[in-house]
């Protein structure tokens, strides 16, 4: 109980400091101040232990609200990722847009085909429009387009990674995987399985 309490004094003292220099104010504080309509799998006090341990160089899962297992698996001034259950991941993400910062939340289930979503958030955490999400169309050469697109798939499996060190999105195409080799469509035979897009406040942009 007594380390507890330190840990929230703590935080409280970090938390006021951030708040008078803006700028300072790295991913970690936002992945343990996020509302519970924002991240809702582990508590407060749980991000709070699944950063500790991770810091301190352990592996110690953290419990969740579900009764699974999660802990951190990297983090930087920009990114916090999490191992939420063995098959699920969440990234929370610091995007430098146009002089301000926007939030960027990740979640990728692993199975039965690799596939995320994205949900993008002011500082103070509005919600801000989500942006169309590439699909498999896109991972084709423009030039290419045209001749695939009756073959382009109903549905995709994508999953997204964020680049902190080049404010970069990287998208992997897993769609392919959900056919057998004799019903493989078209599109899949000139499309690239990765392709990297920036952010720009609205919209997602591939890069060269």
């Amino acid at each position: 109980m007594k380390s507890r309490l330190i840990k929230t004094v703590f935080a409280a003292i970090v938390f006021a400091a951030c708040a008078t220099v803006t700028t300072a104010r790295e991913a970690y504080t936002f992945f343990v101040e996020a509302p519970v309509n924002v991240i809702n799998i582990f508590d407060r006090n749980s991000r709070l232990d699944m950063l500790d341990y991770f810091r301190s160089g352990l592996s110690t899962p953290t419990g969740n609200v579900i009764g699974g297992k999660s802990r951190v698996t990297a983090l930087n001034s920009n990114l916090v990722s999490a191992n939420v259950s063995d098959n699920t991941k969440l990234d929370l993400a610091l995007l430098p847009v146009k002089g301000d910062t926007i939030i960027a939340i990740i979640e990728t289930v692993a199975t039965p085909i690799p596939d995320s979503s994205i949900r993008f958030y002011t500082k103070d955490w509005t919600p801000l429009p989500s942006p169309d999400f590439p699909s498999s169309i896109d991972f084709v050469d423009k030039k290419e387009r045209r001749k695939v697109a009756d073959s382009a798939p109903l549905f995709d499996f994508i999953a997204v990674e964020y680049l902190p060190e080049k404010a970069l999105f990287r998208f992997t195409n897993h769609t392919a995987e959900y056919y057998v080799k004799s019903e493989m469509p078209m599109i899949f035979e000139v499309a690239d399985s990765v392709i990297t897009m920036r952010y720009d406040g609205k919209r997602f942009v591939k890069t060269k």
